[in-house]
């Protein structure tokens, strides 16, 4: 049985997970995390390519053209990890806080363990670059990934993330929206700097932001209907340098979250409209949007395998509903093309302090990982027997 051979690799995949954890990289950065998933690949007999993305790696078990994608993302937060723990951080200012440390090592426990089952179909292990940031251009690692081939003739893609707030050994899922899209927006407001006692003589960009602010937050209390999931976090208000300066501009950047194309496209539209506001008080506004992450609706289908999984392994009590979210990630955009689901696997410790998620303080059970090294190979063992007639 799968979890069984599972349960033998358990102290391989805490060991891999808390290698990568002591080694965390940053998006595009991943040398180190790609070194390691190659040579683990290697030692399972795992035909793999390197440097798909920069740092991604794709590989593939299996012959026949049927094919499912299994995915983990690799990057680290910009986190002063603040742990007493043996396998804490050992890099200044950068803490796996999100759980990647994790996916890559349940993913690796997958690739061990298809490597020595028979099945039909072939398996696509994707290790994605940049999941928690953009490059310079505005793509995440799963928007180069796909566009160099990595969901090639896939029919069905499947990712795990771990919960830190959930039991150990609970796998939760549901079928359609399970995290909203996000994009990030940026404002600059220009004004004319002058004298700190003699605003008069300027054009004062504080006040002016304070102005937007205030609209910003009402937009989606007075203009997205109540009963829609709908967010503007501002997160970063710069502008600046002594206390008796006006300065010249104001930077303004945040993030809008929603599960609704319309919703979204009122939301933009009534932040482009903050310019007309900032043109009324004298100053300028120059403002851009991107598109980070789209909505993860998660297919029926694939859901339904995933929960029989779970049944066939853990019993039926193991088994959670996944509440929708307003966090996002860019699963999203394999989605786009491939019919796909992710699950959540718990992994809570009892220290409430560890169980939040890109905090200095996040930690995991990571003990019981081998159950979700498991559930990613069984669920594409049985997908595949379930589609071996749709050849693509």
């Amino acid at each position: 049985m799968i979890l069984d051979d599972a349960k033998g690799l358990r102290k391989r995949i805490q060991c891999i997970r808390r290698q990568i954890h002591m080694n965390p990289e940053l998006a595009y950065l991943e040398h180190e995390t790609s070194t390691l998933i190659a040579n683990e690949l290697e030692a399972a007999g795992v035909h793999h390519i390197e440097h798909v993305a920069d740092t991604g790696i794709v590989a593939n078990i299996g012959a026949a053209e049927t094919t499912i994608a299994l995915r983990a993302d690799m990057d680290a937060l910009p986190i002063q990890e603040e742990s007493s723990a043996a396998y804490a951080s050992r890099k200044e200012g950068i803490m796996h806080a999100c759980g990647h440390d994790a996916h890559v090592a349940c993913l690796l426990g997958a690739a061990h363990l298809l490597a020595k089952t028979q099945f039909y179909g072939r398996v696509r292990l994707v290790f994605q670059p940049s999941e928690e940031t953009v490059d310079e251009e505005g793509k995440s690692g799963a928007v180069r990934m796909v566009k160099e081939g990595a969901l090639e003739g896939v029919g069905a893609i499947i990712a795990m993330h771990v919960d830190a707030s959930a039991s150990p050994g609970t796998i939760l899922i549901d079928e359609g929206p399970v995290a909203a899209s996000m994009d990030e927006f940026r404002m600059l407001i220009e004004g004319v700097g002058c004298h700190g006692a003699y605003p008069h003589r300027g054009i004062d960009p504080i006040f002016i932001a304070s102005q937007v602010l205030s609209y910003l937050y009402g937009i989606v209390p007075r203009y997205v209907d109540p009963v829609e999931r709908a967010l503007i976090s501002i997160c970063k208000v710069c502008a600046g340098h002594a206390a008796n300066i006006i300065p010249s501009q104001v930077e303004i950047r945040g993030t809008i979250r929603t599960f609704s194309d319309e919703v979204r496209k009122t939301i933009f539209d009534k932040i482009m409209s903050t310019s007309k506001i900032v043109d009324g008080l004298g100053g300028s506004c120059h403002l851009q949007f991107v598109d980070s992450a789209p909505m993860i609706k998660n297919d029926p289908g694939i859901v339904l395998v995933v929960k029989e999984v779970v049944k066939e392994m853990l019993g039926e009590a193991a088994l959670k509903t996944m509440k929708p979210e307003m966090g996002s990630e860019d699963f999203g955009v394999y989605l786009k093309t491939t019919p796909g689901a992710v699950f959540h696997l718990g992994v809570a410790l009892e220290d409430a302090s560890h169980q939040i998620h890109h905090n200095a303080k996040f930690d995991i059970d990571d003990s019981i990982l081998y159950i979700g090294s498991a559930l990613l190979a069984g669920c594409a063992i049985k997908w595949l027997a379930e589609n071996q007639n749709s050849e693509t």
